[in-house]
């Protein structure tokens, strides 16, 4: 994320494969956030792949909330929640995983 002058910029680099409807939706959450994070009411998002090819495709998001709610503030706070229990999920299962290949082993 980058900031200047009142407004955020997000990039957002996935892999070839992430469906672009789950990528728009996951740089919407990711605009929605940083609006909360850094303060500025004008967020910009672009979202691409990773890697460098012939072709490829961008996303955009254009968020403008002048206000920022409570209740904006508290949906923010439960996403942040959410992504945790995720990524202690993913954790636990690649854990998981690798002690069943050392069992194999």
């Amino acid at each position: 994320m980058l900031s200047n002058d009142g407004v955020t910029y997000c990039f957002l680099f996935t892999d070839e494969n992430v469906p672009r409807d789950a990528r728009k939706q996951f740089l919407g959450t990711f605009c929605f956030v940083a609006r909360g994070v850094l303060d500025n009411p004008v967020v910009v998002g672009v979202a691409t792949e990773k890697r460098l090819m012939l072709h490829c495709s961008y996303d955009f998001c254009l968020l403008d909330m002048p206000d920022w709610t409570v209740g904006d503030a508290a949906e923010v706070k439960e996403s942040n929640s959410e992504q945790a229990s995720l990524r202690t999920q993913r954790g636990e299962l690649i854990t998981s995983m690798s002690a069943r290949r050392a069992e194999v082993s």
